[in-house]
């Protein structure tokens, strides 16, 4: 069954808002020098204010592993999530289960990495899909990326022919699923449908 995360929490009112979506993992960005970075005092505050049932996923960029394990030896984050050009060997021996990001160039090099799961996107931060027809194959867990965004302007459909087929504005209540559909469309399609998320949440605290 897939499961949700949300990334780049910063402040209290974020926590109270995946406290109450209850999404099974948020991220956090503990790497200095990114716009959603946060410092080892925030970070300890955003836990201490989380549903313990949501996991906390520590976000990291080409770091230190004395940086990475202050936060896990500190009980501040669950997992770690390593996003950046990590080697098979500094991925090992953390006291937490470790995801492991990959980018489309960097596809072929999944079997060289142990793991607990993948994470596929296409870039650091970039906020863009990429071709998912092209996702390696794997038997480990993995998170692939998506977003959301709000749109603004008027109400005009303008339709892609080369991308839809049909398109058209419905009532929340009314979006319909394909319930055999296992995918990640479908998925974002139920959370909306079911109000788990709202336009405030969409706004620029979820930029990622």
């Amino acid at each position: 069954m897939a499961k949700l995360k949300i990334c780049g929490l910063k402040r209290l009112e974020d926590i109270e808002y995946v406290n109450e979506l209850k999404p099974d993992y948020i991220g956090i960005l503990l790497k200095p020098g990114f716009r959603r970075s946060i410092n080892r005092k925030t970070a300890s505050l955003l836990k201490k204010h989380l549903d313990k049932d949501i996991n906390a996923v520590g976000v990291f960029v080409n770091d230190s592993k004395e940086n990475i394990e202050y936060f896990t030896k500190n009980g501040i984050i669950d997992t770690v999530q390593l996003h950046g050009n990590e080697t098979p060997e500094f991925c090992k021996g953390f006291d937490v289960p470790v995801i492991k990001y990959f980018n489309p160039q960097m596809f072929d090099k999944i079997n060289d990495y142990d793991t607990d799961s993948f994470l596929f996107d296409s870039g650091t931060g970039t906020c863009k899909t990429f071709d998912w027809s092209i996702l390696p194959k794997s038997k480990k867990p993995f998170i692939l990326a998506g977003f959301f965004c709000e749109v603004d302007g008027d109400s005009t459909i303008r339709m892609d022919t080369d991308e839809l087929k049909y398109a058209e504005w419905v009532n929340r209540k009314e979006i319909a699923l394909q319930p055999d559909d296992a995918s990640l469309t479908n998925e974002m399609m139920q959370q909306f449908r079911d109000g788990k998320i709202t336009k405030q949440m969409l706004r620029e605290e979820f930029d990622v």
